[in-house]
């Protein structure tokens, strides 16, 4: 049974409404002006599980949950202290730590000079009716197989979602998705075989997609895919990812099938400017997919389509550039900014198809890393590099170290420090004349196996160089936890010195902090004698650019180095020269 009322100090003309208070099926909560709890009803004791003395004189916090910081309560009192009232749904704590869902209503009470002199709390669980909300609105909006959006909550959304790009000059990609093969396995199978395998497709484009991606199943063996503002690129990766994982094998009912797709793809604002004209593109895309008589994906857009068409291109011709002997190595040099000593060389992939022509890195790598052609490439150059740096080791060119770029696939192969020390003993190549150079975006990728990964390399006294610095979101911590020995200050910042402060500021504070660190650091990208001068100023180590050199071939690189003894005749041997 509750306390009696009369803990507060009420006047006898008061008691009938006190007994009402009492028995109200509401629960009721009454503070000082401090937030200690005063009294409490039948109600609240029963709702919150808290019995009287374990909340007379406690504060009000004792109710409360973490859901919500400081300044949300803090704004709930400041109303209503002002307004004299607050009303609101809040989450609240039961004694057992149950969190249930409450309509809250706050009123100040005040004397007669209006002073408040106590606060008064009514609250009404509402737990249920939201839970019942939720069941309904899930019913209306969401496909009871998959768990998907269905075309109702699609209409909702896309709409709201074409407002926002158009007021923020964004884009829009629908992919209107087919199943191919589905029919048959349905009807060979039965009807739950294929619910299963709806269900498992359903999984897996939620697997292929972002939280912030809709997917949605809009009939039948359809499904759509809406995302927020993407490249073209994007788009195109995406799509490959979504066709990939729909046409791996599934297993249904202890058997394997086999299922494709046909994706069309259209985009807000190129494509349309409204839901029906972008589904109808989409779909149109789609049948033409399906007109060629097997899996893929196409965009509405000719243009699109013409790129598309030259990614395929590009993939295909990559699959064979190896065995075709198109691919090889350029070596840029790297030089030491104060005595113009060529220090070190990065390896440069270059592919020139003898069906495309010469294909830009910046093209085909991506590609190579979205198919996992990067593996067998990476161990060609691998192998490559590090059989050159033999050669030159012959040729008595011993005192410069040769840096290898590793993708983020590369990294995370198996024992991937294990063969290139494998590489390296079988060429007769010290680990110290290896540099592996990674960029910042990979170690953020896994942190904690990059670390092991870098850990192994370092143990086996191969240097570790962190590429494109600055443009990701290491930490500090993160370059000793990595055991990072240089770092590449990323073009992006040089490209604006002198002259962008922010850029100048950025460099500056790269420099600062890795010599304070002991840490090696070099410029890439340097490209006029102003930035060589900026650089030298700030005690910059390196640099590494068309300035100095331009990647070089084999025969380049050797001339260059016994041609000049191993010296830049564009860097001056002499500080002073150098300084503004």
């Amino acid at each position: 049974m509750a306390m009696s009322l009369n803990r507060i100090d009420l006047k006898k003309e008061y008691k009938v409404i006190s007994k009402i208070i009492e028995f109200m099926p509401e629960g009721m909560i009454i503070t000082d002006t401090k937030f200690h709890i005063q009294m409490v009803n039948p109600a609240f004791t029963l709702l919150s599980g808290f019995q009287n003395d374990e909340l007379i004189n406690k504060h009000i916090k004792v109710t409360s949950t973490k859901w919500y910081n400081k300044s949300f309560y803090r704004d709930i009192w400041n109303e209503v202290k002002d307004k004299g009232h607050w009303q609101g749904e809040i989450r609240s704590k039961s004694k057992h730590g149950h969190i249930y869902l409450a309509w809250l209503q706050v009123v100040a009470i005040t004397d007669d000079d209006n002073k408040i002199t106590h606060y008064m709390g009514m609250v009404h669980d509402v737990t249920k009716k939201k839970e019942e909300e939720n069941k309904l609105f899930n019913l209306a909006n969401f496909d009871p197989l998959t768990g998907l959006a269905n075309r109702t909550f699609v209409e909702l959304k896309f709409n709201e979602a074409i407002k926002k790009s158009a007021s923020q000059n964004t884009s829009l990609t629908l992919y209107f998705i087919d199943l191919d093969r589905f029919k048959p396995i349905n009807d060979s199978f039965g009807h739950k075989a294929g619910d299963l395998l709806l269900k498992a497709v359903a999984n897996r484009l939620n697997n292929a997609t972002r939280e912030t991606d809709l997917v949605a199943r809009i009939g039948g063996d359809e499904f759509i895919i809406l995302v927020e503002n993407l490249t073209h690129d994007q788009s195109y990766r995406k799509a490959r990812k979504i066709s990939l994982s729909i046409s791996h094998p599934y297993l249904i009912d202890n058997n394997e099938v086999y299922i494709g797709s046909c994706i069309g793809i259209s985009t807000f604002p190129d494509d349309g400017n409204d839901m029906e004209t972008l589904m109808g593109k989409a779909d149109a895309a789609m049948y033409s997919v399906k007109k060629n008589g097997k899996d893929g994906f196409s965009f509405f857009s000719t243009e699109m389509q013409r790129n598309a068409v030259k990614r395929y291109s590009i993939e295909s011709e990559l699959r064979h550039a190896i065995e075709r002997n198109e691919l090889h190595l350029k070596y840029q040099p790297q030089i030491n900014l104060f005595t113009g000593k060529i220090i070190g060389a990065e390896a440069l992939l270059r592919w020139d198809s003898k069906k495309l022509g010469s294909i830009s890195p910046v093209e085909f790598i991506p590609i190579a890393e979205e198919t996992g052609l990067i593996i067998p490439i990476g161990t060609w150059v691998l192998e490559e590099a590090i059989q050159q740096r033999k050669k030159w080791n012959q040729l008595v060119l011993s005192e410069f170290k040769l840096a290898i770029n590793l993708s983020v696939q590369q990294l995370y192969v198996n024992d991937i420090a294990k063969q290139t020390l494998s590489i390296a003993r079988l060429a007769g190549v010290s680990t110290k004349q290896i540099c592996i150079e990674i960029t910042e975006s990979i170690l953020m990728a896994d942190p904690d196996k990059a670390a092991n990964v870098l850990l192994e390399f370092k143990d086996m006294s191969f240097s570790i160089a962190l590429d494109d610095f600055g443009t990701g979101y290491s930490s500090l911590a993160y370059l000793r936890e990595f055991q990072i020995d240089k770092l590449k200050i990323d073009k992006s910042f040089v490209d604006n010195i002198p002259g962008d402060k922010d850029s100048e500021a950025i460099i500056e504070s790269i420099i600062v902090m890795s010599n304070k660190m002991g840490l090696s650091i070099i410029a890439e990208g340097v490209e006029t004698l102003e930035q060589v001068q900026f650089l030298q100023q700030y005690d910059c180590e390196e640099l590494q650019g068309y300035y100095s050199y331009k990647p070089l071939s084999v025969k380049e690189f050797e001339n260059t180095i016994m041609h000049h003894d191993g010296f830049c005749p564009k860097i001056s041997t002499s500080p002073s020269a150098l300084r503004p």
